[in-house]
């Protein structure tokens, strides 16, 4: 029993990004108005969401300084667009604990710019987006949920 309740820093860690993941994705203000997960179940976005997140994974790197020292995590950005897709603002929601990874997931949101038009379905002049980049040192991806 005692072996149990003593977890390695990994296993802690790991718990902890996930425990952070799930806040995150009951926050009920992320789903009002003007303002969506990046996610695959939005039936008449999924090709913008598509498109937005391959010009972003073309684009996104993961800092060789950062994969040196062994770091990885997960941060929320709020990325704004207009209906025409140009970029107007990235903001940082949540960190990964890393500045270069923070850094670069920003980057190449600005790099990837612009992700062209919006569908006309989209009932506002903005859209918000909140996406999840996750560094791991075996991978990265970008998601929403």
């Amino acid at each position: 029993m005692q072996k149990l309740t003593q977890l390695s820093p990994d296993t802690l860690n790991r718990i902890a990004r996930e425990e952070r993941r799930e806040r995150i994705k009951k926050r009920e203000d992320i789903l009002a108005g003007d303002e969506i997960y990046l996610n695959l179940q939005h039936d008449y976005l999924i090709s913008f969401f598509k498109r937005f997140s391959n010009r972003i994974e073309a684009v996104w790197n993961y800092p060789v300084q950062a994969a040196q020292r062994g770091e990885e995590g997960v941060l929320l950005l709020k990325i704004t667009i207009d209906r025409k897709g140009e970029l107007l603002d990235v903001d940082l929601q949540e960190s990964s604990g890393s500045d270069d990874l923070d850094f670069e997931a920003i980057q190449a949101v600005y790099r990837a710019a612009p992700f062209g038009p919006v569908t006309s379905h989209w009932p506002h002049e903005q859209m918000k987006i909140y996406a999840h980049f996750q560094y791991t040192l075996a991978n990265r991806y970008i998601y929403g949920r």
